[in-house]
């Protein structure tokens, strides 16, 4: 066992005595002038020094031979709160308070009653129910106020309180002791028991000055007792003397290495020492409390504060001579700990299951740090889900949240900026219980959304949008979060949507950068439902606003063919020669103008126009349209000679015919449609970093 010294103080082994209760001391109701038989001499010797088999042997032997009289009385009352060796294992405590109370109720009168009642309590109060010792401390007041044994009572039934963690009550009750002069005999224990209780409500000048009471008269008492000295130890901190502090820890450590309050000690010393930078020797009275205490708190603390250290050390970056010299260090103290995640992963782990919550909290939370250092981040998710869902304290509980929603927005950001939108959907799919325990985040519900945008899943990106706008109300990314709800509506194909989303951009954004898009959208959803006009008047708004030769063009196109359902056929001719003077100009354009002026009968406007369109390369239906149109174009001007060499060209047909027609009509249209795809202007946000 390692003895401790601090500074100038050297610490020595003191006896330890038991201070007995108020009825440990059997009295003897006899006349002064009566002489003790040398064997009840002999039993009550053997009480006190704690051999109760023995006295009770004694007691025995006496009543054999002396049945009646004053001491025969006394010992029967002496015996019945002995162990007996045919008592059950296990019920001792039971059976002799059995006999105690037996004795009480056939003799109720009897001088002893007193007696037996407190005996009862100091035998629950040894067996360490306080509760039931305190039930009875306070049924002996009741019965008997005036007896000699109820100052000693009162103690007992205050230091009851005491255990119970009852500091106000039991503060009372010794305080009354204190100032009651009739119970002097007890005044000191009672003091003692009031800076207990008074330290341990954290009133702590009423515990300094109650303590220096009872170390100026009678010092050994707060020695005797392990809780009496380490309570001390608080106090002397709290009152603004640290040195001492140390010395009374240090003390109870020294004169009670086994009991509990030691091990408090040491952690206190570590935390203390932690605290004024002294870090290796924190660790190496942690490392006491661990080692002395394995199964109980105070060692659970301790390892708590070297695991917290190992933490701190391997979260950040370190030279190689720093390792060597904390080894140097540790060998010097004989501390063995390995500076590793692993080493934090085992001894959290222990330490998430402590009955102390606070502890069990910690050791989850470095649990998962322990994890996500090593890679397994479905364990460390796993673990801080935990530990939210079972944290102590909103400490605990935040803490938990701050590095499950760090973890979780990491991940999802790492698929997001490597374009993997397959697998940053599968782990968002995967870990939604514990994505329900964080608070959303802007940033992860737009790359959702953006991630289901391009997997061409429009509904499921649509939800993640609005879920967005009604998380983030006045988010600064709203107006593109509004746009992005129009353009997932188009891809979804559901026109009251791009109606409903359009219209709310409109309202929120009247001057919005993507004023153009929302209402080519509109116009676009019109004229596929028909509503040419109304489709005419969003493209006409549109073109106000739309930006680059690519969005004036499809604009103008899309103008147009409303503008050719209504049979508007000037206006469809306004609005192509619009189209086609766009440069680069496309070959489908001029074959749309052409064809617009063929079936208004320009037919000279349409020769030149099919004749561009065969300087082009195009596909070859368009190609044949074109020839078969610019036939047709110049049979309508008397030029048949020329018409015919072109349409035997086409099929080696001398003359027209409808079905030849229709199927170069169908092919040229199939491919203008699929041309008119590929044209169409970007609608998606494009690929560049998100921003929360």
């Amino acid at each position: 066992m390692r003895k401790f010294t601090w500074i100038a103080l050297s610490c020595v082994i003191w006896p330890s005595t038991v201070m007995g209760g108020p009825c440990s001391e059997f009295s003897w109701y006899v006349s002064r002038d009566m002489v003790m038989p040398e064997m009840i001499q002999h039993g009550q010797d053997a009480m006190r020094a704690g051999q109760l088999l023995e006295a009770r042997d004694m007691f025995a032997t006496y009543l054999n031979e002396q049945e009646d009289g004053k001491f025969a009385e006394g010992t029967r009352w002496a015996m019945a709160s002995l162990p007996d060796p045919s008592d059950e294992p296990g019920r001792e405590n039971f059976q002799r308070i059995e006999r105690l109370q037996a004795m009480k109720t056939s003799h109720p009168d009897s001088v002893y009653a007193p007696w037996a009642l407190c005996a009862m309590g100091e035998v629950y109060w040894e067996a360490g129910w306080f509760s039931e010792a305190s039930g009875i401390f306070e049924e002996f007041l009741r019965s008997y106020p005036a007896h000699p044994l109820a100052g000693g009572v009162m103690v007992e039934a205050g230091l009851g309180y005491l255990s119970n963690r009852q500091y106000l009550e039991a503060a009372l009750i010794l305080k009354r002791v204190v100032e009651e002069p009739k119970w002097s005999g007890h005044r000191v224990k009672g003091a003692l028991g009031l800076a207990d209780a008074t330290a341990m409500a954290k009133a702590w000048k009423q515990a300094y000055y109650w303590y220096r009471v009872v170390e100026a008269e009678r010092p050994e008492l707060i020695r005797q007792s392990a809780e009496s000295s380490y309570q001390y130890g608080l106090t002397e901190i709290a009152v603004g003397n640290p040195a001492m502090a140390i010395s009374r820890f240090l003390l109870t450590v020294n004169l009670h290495p086994h009991q509990e309050a030691a091990g408090r000690a040491l952690n206190h010393i570590s935390e203390k020492l932690r605290k004024e930078g002294h870090d290796y020797l924190a660790l190496y009275f942690a490392d006491h409390a661990r080692h002395q205490f394995p199964d109980q708190e105070p060692g659970r603390r301790g390892q708590a504060a070297l695991t917290r250290w190992v933490v701190a050390f391997v979260s950040q970056e370190h030279a190689k001579e720093d390792w060597t010299k904390v080894y140097h260090r540790f060998e010097d103290l004989e501390i063995y700990l390995s500076l590793s995640w692993d080493y934090v992963l085992e001894t959290a782990g222990a330490l998430s299951h402590a009955s102390e919550s606070d502890v069990a909290d910690e050791g989850l939370l470095w649990m998962g740090q322990a994890y996500q250092a090593l890679g397994d981040y479905a364990d460390a998710v796993q673990t801080f889900t935990r530990l939210i869902i079972v944290a102590s304290s909103d400490v605990s509980r935040l803490e938990g949240q701050e590095r499950l929603a760090s973890l979780l927005q990491d991940q999802i950001r790492w698929f997001h900026d490597r374009k993997a939108w397959v697998p940053l959907l599968k782990f968002h799919a995967d870990h939604q219980d514990a994505f329900q325990l964080v608070p959303l985040e802007r940033e992860r519900l737009l790359m959702v959304a953006q991630a289901y945008q391009q997997v061409n899943l429009p509904a499921e990106a649509w939800h993640w949008y609005d879920q967005l706008i009604k998380e983030y109300p006045k988010s600064p990314l709203r107006e593109e979060i509004r746009l992005q709800q129009v353009v997932v509506a188009q891809e979804q194909g559901n026109g009251s949507l791009v109606r409903d989303a359009g219209a709310s951009y409109l309202k929120e954004f009247p001057k919005g950068r993507g004023r153009g898009q929302v209402e080519t959208a509109l116009g676009m959803e019109a004229f596929t439902d028909k509503r040419y006009a109304e489709a005419i008047r969003d493209f006409s708004a549109a073109l106000q606003h739309v930006d680059g030769e690519v969005g004036q063009r499809h604009v103008l196109r899309n103008r147009a063919r409303a503008n050719r359902a209504l049979g508007q056929m000037e206006l469809v001719v306004q609005d192509m020669r619009q189209v086609v003077s766009i440069e680069p100009t496309q070959a489908s354009d001029v074959l749309r103008l052409g064809d617009a002026m063929f079936d208004q009968g320009d037919y000279v406007e349409a020769q030149r126009l099919y004749d561009q369109v065969l300087v082009f390369d195009v596909p070859a239906a368009l190609h044949t349209w074109a020839k078969y149109r610019l036939a047709v174009s110049l049979e309508h001007m008397g030029k048949s000679g020329e018409a015919a060499t072109l349409l035997a060209e086409i099929r080696e047909l001398k003359t027209r015919s409808p079905e030849l027609e229709h199927t170069i009509r169908s092919a040229a249209t199939a491919v203008l449609d699929e041309m008119s795809s590929k044209e169409t202007p970007p609608t998606r946000i494009p690929d560049v970093p998100i921003k929360s």
